[in-house]
């Protein structure tokens, strides 16, 4: 959502070519790596992953029986249907 007077941006990622794309993973991996790396980060996120876990089957406990599988993974999120 964008901010109180400005307008939305949207990027049509198919059209960045495949070797951008590359190097953008690459920047976010490598990041993403030396983050996990920093004493405690992935105890934190292990917590969290459990506790968001933990949520996601309570939902499942409280809802009717008629909102069976909605397609979604633990997290909530779509999932990808083959």
């Amino acid at each position: 959502m964008p901010a109180p007077g400005h307008s939305a941006i949207a990027i049509d990622t198919s059209q960045i070519p495949e070797h951008i794309r590359l190097e953008l993973l690459s920047i976010v991996y490598d990041a993403t790596a030396a983050y996990f790396q920093q004493p405690g980060v992935e105890e934190r996120y292990q917590r969290w992953k459990a506790e968001k876990a933990k949520k996601a089957e309570e939902g499942r406990h409280d809802r009717p029986a008629s909102e069976g599988d909605g397609g979604e993974d633990a997290g909530g999120s779509p999932q990808r249907r083959t």
